[in-house]
């Protein structure tokens, strides 16, 4: 493992495709996915499906789109958006990120600030809100990070 990941929040899952919550917008189409946990219980989570945007810029746009892949998510907080990058080999392909809480929320934004789909509410499962860091984020508060995704063994 690369020393600079250890210093960050991990979360493993598994995402199985799911075409029910596939669907379109005028301004996106989406890929429906469900989350479990490793040990195959469902992740409790109000995310069923991500935009071509964020599949983009989260795994490269190299997904499956059927089936299910196991993912390892990495975070790794920096001071701001001109942090150095993380200091790991290119090809894990860190992707700056941040996320902003708004009430009982907390929303994935790109480094442009871009405000993705990826809503975390406090109803969501305790693992997930400490990956994410909802309750180390006051209101109006945000937290960069290097976000770097695995899965299947391969890098994203």
């Amino acid at each position: 493992m690369y020393e600079a990941l250890r210093h960050g929040r991990k979360i493993d899952v598994l995402l199985r495709r799911n075409t029910r919550n596939d669907g379109t917008s005028e301004d996106a189409t989406y890929t429906g996915f469900d989350i479990y946990w490793e040990d195959g219980q469902p992740a409790q989570v109000n995310l069923a499906r991500l935009c071509g945007i964020a599949i983009h810029q989260i795994f490269g746009g190299q997904i499956p789109l059927a089936g299910s892949f196991r993912v390892q998510f990495y975070l790794v907080p920096v001071d701001d958006r001109c942090a150095p990058r993380l200091a790991v080999p290119r090809s894990l392909k860190p992707r700056r990120v941040y996320f902003e809480r708004q009430g009982p929320m907390v929303a994935l934004h790109l480094a442009n600030g871009f405000c993705t789909d990826i809503v975390f509410h406090q109803d969501d499962d305790p693992r997930m809100l400490r990956w994410v860091g909802l309750t180390q984020l006051s209101h109006g508060q945000q937290q960069w990070v290097d976000m770097v995704a695995l899965y299947g063994g391969q890098v994203v």
